[in-house]
């Protein structure tokens, strides 16, 4: 969120610090040093206040008030009033800035006042407002605006603040949110900076905290973090303290609140519990680490702030509000771990010594399958690898498109490094030389697709970030080893071949007909491997010759070769003997158990084909530009953008397609589904306007008690009952619109509509008109004109 401000407020000594630290060209303050018209129309309307203030100490402490709009409001020009029920005995700026005795008594700030922090902010519309005032005047009472005795340990407190400085701040990173207010029985659980338990569950869950910062005693900040559940991490929690860590995502670049921190290292923390109003005080000092030292602590970083807690209050029930999740942020990136939490965390740490891997051969083994091999610059830099491992390559440099402070159309991209993990799939010392390994890779995203698209001839550099990971497949003497892999999930395997005894290994290898060169260039460079193997191939079309020939490749090598899925019983049976060599058609699926993993003792009996594999519909969704523009990478490598959202449109149409062909059972609803699905791909629209996650998330699931023998789902036309463990949804048109909720979550994410009667899901019912009144004889009161 914008607002129009004006003002000549400079930059102070720690903010220019932090902007020279990373290099970040000039730009004017955009803080007005008043409240502007927008800043006060926010605070009103704004459901939650986040305030920061000192305490005698010195110390900043962190606390958020509210419950419902207009218990803030501008009373005057830049003067802002505040009445609402607190904590009067734990809240820490309760205590700093009135006390907590409850008697009533105002207390009148001589010139200067206290500095105030703050932010008002609206979780549900994402908006939020800084704003830095000076204290004017204060109250406590016990007893609220209706004169009723609230004294559980909560109070009425009433604030007059000046602000001097406002600021509008943009929606990332705001995880949507409706709240309501909710009384408070405050009861302090602990003030012992080693971390209760219940305390430390609550950081494992929270997704944002509101955070205060002072420049001395020149002015204060106080701000959100936001992030996906347990973006904030525990290093250390001890009899010495509690010492906390969380990564700076991509922002606005003004760093405000890091720039306090280089001239007071003092900040306040505050993280509130919006489903139980248990609520988290913390008061310490930070360390603000940059490049290397950030990634050290948390790999991938490159900027980070650690807190090292030096007071701290667990309270129960302390806050007068809950929370109700309505939808995550699209700007979060996923929970960055600290080292120490990583299995192996050198490959992905910050290396000082630069190591590049340099891409020198690649084999197009399937469509979407291929094998890159890459030489290491600086062999005893980069570290040995082990069999099983995996590599960590930065493609940053490659892909980067460059700072942006919002990317609607990709957020994700915002704080993605584009360093990825590959699995080492060549012998160590075998075949290939000592500085040499390679990869065997599937064509799923943005990396590996800029990888399928390079000529070797131009040797592509890669900063190599080092190796990691452990994945060993260890054979006791004697002892014969079962290995189930899907596809690609071969890769660990491959790089052990040669310390295994393939005569004690029973590996069961299911793929699809459109996989099958894989096997193949597998047998081949392997031979003996074929003997231990069986192999399962699924998607044959009969009537397809080349499936046909495809198939015969593998069909003459020495492996048991089956053209079907893999069953429960297969599984089960992997440590008896492999049969004599033979090759069957049997056209029948998996059922549930073999798909989810559950064992089953009894034959599996055929059933009708379920659902398609919809990764590539998803991963095409997350890809799509649907901001209507013709954008430009600064980088000319970048990946390009699709111009259009046709794709995802097709990819489910041909998804639903293989479903109706496959049923055996004409689906007149799959038809019109797949008809709307190729018109819209022909004629996208501007913008994809289907339901959020949290739509889906609130379906009502009906149990499976609730369900009949004839129940089918309308566009697999399976009945529900055929799972052991059906997960079906009622959509909230009708009572009888059920769906298995597998089938119908694709098309929701493309279309708010129920399929059956299109109509809008998400369209809000409107409220009846009021009764008509009989107008009243009387004067006219023009001031709601």
């Amino acid at each position: 969120m914008a607002f129009i401000h004006s003002g000549d407020l400079g930059w102070h000594e720690g903010e220019q610090q932090m902007r020279s630290l990373l290099r970040i060209p000039y730009q004017e303050n955009p803080t007005s040093p008043f409240l502007t018209p927008g800043a006060a129309h926010m605070l009103q309307t704004s459901p939650l206040l986040a305030l920061g203030a000192l305490d005698d100490q010195g110390r900043p402490w962190t606390t958020v008030w509210g419950g419902e709009p207009g218990f803030a409001r501008s009373i005057g020009q830049s003067i802002v009033g505040v009445k609402t029920l607190v904590d009067r005995l734990h809240d820490p700026v309760v205590g700093a800035l009135v006390g907590g005795k409850g008697d009533g008594e105002v207390s009148l700030e001589r010139a200067g006042g206290k500095m105030v922090s703050g932010l008002a902010i609206d979780l549900a519309t994402r908006r939020r407002v800084k704003l830095f005032a000076r204290m004017v005047g204060g109250a406590m009472d016990r007893l609220d605006s209706d004169g009723q005795d609230v004294d559980m340990g909560t109070g009425q407190v009433q604030l007059v603040m000046r602000v001097e400085q406002s600021l509008g701040n943009c929606p990332k990173y705001l995880n949507k949110k409706q709240i309501t207010p909710a009384s408070s029985k405050p009861t302090l659980i602990s003030d012992s900076t080693r971390l209760p338990d219940e305390a430390i569950n609550l950081l494992t869950k929270s997704d944002l905290f509101f955070m205060s910062s002072s420049n001395q005693d020149l002015d204060m900040d106080t701000n959100h973090r936001g992030g996906a559940p347990g973006f904030v991490r525990v290093v250390r929690n001890d009899a010495s303290g509690a010492v906390l860590a969380y990564p700076e995502y991509s922002g606005n670049r003004l760093y405000q609140t890091l720039g306090n921190l280089q001239t007071n290292p003092r900040t306040g923390l505050v993280f509130p519990d919006f489903e139980t109003g248990d609520v988290l005080y913390v008061t310490g000092t930070t360390e603000v680490l940059v490049g290397k030292q950030a990634a050290v602590l948390l790999p991938r970083s490159n900027l980070a702030v650690k807190v090292n807690v030096t007071a701290a209050r667990f309270v129960r029930e302390g806050l007068a509000f809950r929370g109700k999740l309505d939808e995550r942020s699209p700007y979060n990136p996923p929970v960055r771990l600290l080292a120490t939490e990583r299995a192996l965390p050198d490959a992905q740490a910050y290396s000082q010594n630069a190591v590049y891997a340099t891409l020198v051969k690649k084999d197009i083994l399937t469509p979407t399958i291929a094998r890159f091999r890459f030489s290491v610059s600086d062999p005893v830099a980069a570290g040995r690898w082990k069999p099983g491992q995996y590599v960590a390559l930065a493609f940053e440099a490659e892909l980067g498109m460059g700072y942006s402070h919002m990317r609607d159309d990709n957020p994700k991209s915002l704080n993605d490094d584009y360093t990825r993990t590959f699995t080492v799939s060549s012998v160590v010392g075998y075949g290939l030389p000592e500085d040499e390994f390679e990869i065997t890779i599937r064509n799923v995203g943005v990396v590996t697709d800029f990888l399928f698209r390079q000529n070797v001839r131009v040797r592509l550099e890669i900063p190599l970030k080092g190796f990691g990971g452990e994945f060993a497949v260890r054979q006791d003497e004697g002892e014969t080893v079962p290995f189930v892999a899907g596809g690609i999930g071969i890769t660990p395997v491959l790089s052990q071949l040669s310390s295994l005894d393939l005569k004690r290994l029973r590996l069961l290898w299911t793929v699809n007909i459109r996989d099958v060169d894989l096997v193949s260039d597998t047998f081949k460079r392997c031979p003996q491997l074929a003997t231990s193997t069986r192999v399962f191939v699924s998607g044959i079309d009969n009537e397809n010759a080349h499936d046909e020939e495809t198939f015969a490749g593998v069909e003459y090598s020495d492996a048991h070769v089956l053209g079907r899925r893999m069953l429960a019983e297969d599984i089960l049976t992997l440590k008896q003997n492999t049969p004599p060599h033979q090759v069957e058609y049997d056209p029948i699926m998996a059922t549930y158990e073999v798909e989810h993993n559950i064992p089953t003792t009894t034959p599996a009996p055929q059933t009708r084909p379920r659902r398609p594999d919809l990764s590539t519909f998803f991963s095409t969704l997350e890809l799509v530009d649907t901001s209507g523009e013709n954008r430009t990478h600064h980088n000319a490598n970048a990946v390009p953008i699709p111009g259009d959202i046709s794709a995802a449109f097709r990819t489910l149409a041909d998804a639903f397609e293989r479903m109706r062909q496959e049923g055996g059972v004409e689906n007149g609803l799959l038809v019109s589904l797949v008809e709307s699905l190729m018109a819209d791909a022909e004629m996208p629209p501007r913008e994809v306007k289907g339901v959020p996650d949290s739509f889906l998330d609130e379906l009502e699931r009906v149990p499976k008690k609730a369900l009949k023998k004839t129940d089918t789902c309308p566009i697999c036309n399976n009945p529900f009952l055929d799972d052991e463990y059906p997960l079906v949804v009622r959509l909230p048109c009708h009572d009888t619109h059920l769906f298995d909720l597998e089938c119908i979550q694709p098309w929701l994410k493309l279309h708010p509509t129920c399929p059956l009667d299109r109509m809008d899901l998400m369209k809000k019912k409107e409220p009846p008109p009021p009764p008509e009144e009989e107008e009243e004889d009387g004067e006219w009161d023009d001031m709601y004109a």
